[in-house]
């Protein structure tokens, strides 16, 4: 074992006591240069000691990163393809709403043509009433005329009963005169030219009054048929204008209905187009953050991929510190066989 600790001494003044001298030097330099490596290979040793458990402890860190990341990365591989079912769905739902509002509108447009068409029949069937009214009033002016054509024919059968009556008594005054005429003889040939006359002329009149008698009864006989179609058409025209108030009725209620829902229609309308702007701005929002998602996933594996890197250096700086302290016990190995 090297002594470096018993100072070496030689008396004199020759040139081996200067040798000694220097090597006494020496040892006190050795000394302390092994005290030096003593106490830095100690230091080394504890920060070696010290890196290694550090290095335990960041590998142990980088490992969990590691692995936190790697779940991350599946947790944000599921939301990205869930992100992307999302926008699939929101244009699904935005390509359905326009769908939907396309067959709104169509029936919107059909609405207002069938309310057009309404509001057409409603005006026709006003201008029916109006027509039916007017043959009513028109009808019950005929009606009118009618009872007075009848009337006049009662008077006319009256007046023609009284001239049929005055016929009859014209051809007894005839017959009586032609008896007369006879018996005057010649005297009364004249008289009785004069009595035949009367007497045609009472024929005469008697088969004109039988005539106007047999025409007036058929006018009579017309006009009871015509006030009696007269009332018919009346009653008609009674019920039909009745049916035609309801189908008025009936058409303003249509018109209503038909406004409420095309009221109803541009209401849904309206909600439809906010509902799609709002789909579509969410399926742009959710494409966004997919895109930041995709991103975030690169820097994430880039992350991963670091840490592993570290793990990897923190491994070869753990060997390291492991073949340093190899390195310090075999110094400490060395210098312990010198006693200081």
């Amino acid at each position: 074992m090297g002594d470096l600790i018993t100072p070496i001494e030689i008396k004199g003044n020759d040139e081996l006591y200067n040798i000694a001298k220097s090597l006494d030097y020496h040892r006190c330099s050795m000394r302390t240069l092994i005290l030096n490596l003593k106490n830095i290979s100690n230091e080394i040793s504890l920060e070696s000691q010290n890196n290694i458990n550090n290095s335990h402890v960041l590998n142990s860190i980088c490992q969990n990163q590691i692995s936190s990341i790697s779940n991350i990365n599946l947790s944000m591989n599921d939301w990205i393809k869930s992100i992307n079912q999302i926008v699939s769905l929101s244009n699904n739902l935005s390509n359905l709403l326009s769908d939907t509002k396309s067959i709104n509108t169509d029936a919107s447009d059909k609405f207002d043509l069938i309310l057009d068409m309404s509001q057409n029949g409603f005006s026709d069937m006003q201008e029916l009433q109006n027509a039916i009214n007017n043959i009513s009033e028109s009808i019950d002016t005929l009606k009118d005329i009618v009872v007075n054509v009848n009337n006049s024919t009662l008077e006319v059968n009256d007046v023609l009963s009284s001239i049929d009556n005055i016929a009859k008594q014209t051809t007894l005054l005839s017959l009586n005169a032609n008896i007369e005429a006879a018996r005057a003889g010649e005297h009364g040939k004249g008289f009785s030219v004069v009595a035949e006359e009367i007497g045609n002329l009472a024929h005469i009149t008697a088969t004109f009054v039988k005539t106007i008698s047999n025409i007036t009864t058929n006018v009579d006989i017309s006009v009871k048929e015509m006030m009696d179609k007269t009332k018919e058409n009346v009653d008609n025209i009674k019920d039909h204008s009745h049916l035609i108030s309801m189908s008025c009725d009936a058409f303003e209620d249509i018109n209503f209905y038909i406004n409420e829902e095309n009221a109803f229609i541009d209401t849904m309308i309206n909600k439809l187009t906010t509902i799609n702007d709002s789909a579509t701005s969410l399926s742009n929002m959710i494409s966004n953050n997919s895109i930041d998602m995709g991103e975030l996933l690169t820097s994430s594996s880039l992350l991963n991929s670091n840490l592993e890197d570290i793990a990897k250096s923190n491994e070869s700086m753990r060997l390291s510190g492991s073949n340093i302290s190899k390195s310090v016990i075999k110094l400490k190995e060395c210098l312990s066989s010198y006693d200081i």
